[in-house]
């Protein structure tokens, strides 16, 4: 987002599953929240902007078990002190059954990173005539690949943004994977 938008840092609400909170175990409903996560890229490497990402959604996880329109009020407050609106409306879900910090066997070569990319794909899925959010990240597992599932407003944002966004995830990967030291490209 930071790269495409050329806005930094970075404020994106993860989606978290509270049932560990006590009490929350055996209920019957769906039981998530948000937690809002702000990330400054500024001139770090991939990796390291990675490891801050982690740290921040993980903080974002711990602390998201609030009163929704506390937010709102917070907000507001906010964008009024600062004479802007503040947009927070952008939201990443990970719905990995299991995160794993290191693949199984060695790391793909740069040759293997290069030939995997003529096998990712690109597709529009159903269109809505309503919208509940501006912007809806959901990345999951699917034998073989990671899938990532995009979705917009286009009142906010055009299908060719929301496409540019998805590519350039792929981007950062692709980068990360063939030089660990590359830079997120959003100046100090």
């Amino acid at each position: 987002m930071a790269r495409h938008t050329g806005i930094n840092p970075v404020v994106i609400q993860v989606v978290v599953n509270n049932r560990f909170r006590p009490g929350l175990a055996r209920s019957m409903s769906p039981l998530s929240q948000t937690g809002i996560c702000a990330i400054d890229l500024a001139g770090l490497t991939v990796d390291d902007a990675v490891r801050l990402t982690a740290r921040q959604a993980i903080a974002a996880y711990k602390h998201a078990y609030y009163n929704p329109s506390d937010v709102d009020d917070i907000v507001a407050r906010l964008a009024d002190e600062r004479g802007e609106e503040l947009d927070i409306a952008c939201f990443f879900n990970d719905r990995r059954i299991e995160v794993r910090d290191q693949a199984a066997g060695p790391p793909p070569s740069p040759s293997q990173v290069r030939d995997a990319l003529g096998r990712s794909t690109f597709e529009w899925g159903r269109r809505l005539d309503t919208s509940f959010e501006r912007m809806f990240t959901h990345i999951e597992d699917v034998p073989d690949m990671m899938a990532i599932t995009i979705a917009g407003d286009t009142h906010y944002m055009s299908p060719n943004d929301l496409e540019a966004c998805v590519r350039g995830m792929e981007a950062v990967a692709v980068e990360a994977a063939l030089d660990p030291a590359a830079t997120t490209g959003i100046p100090s």
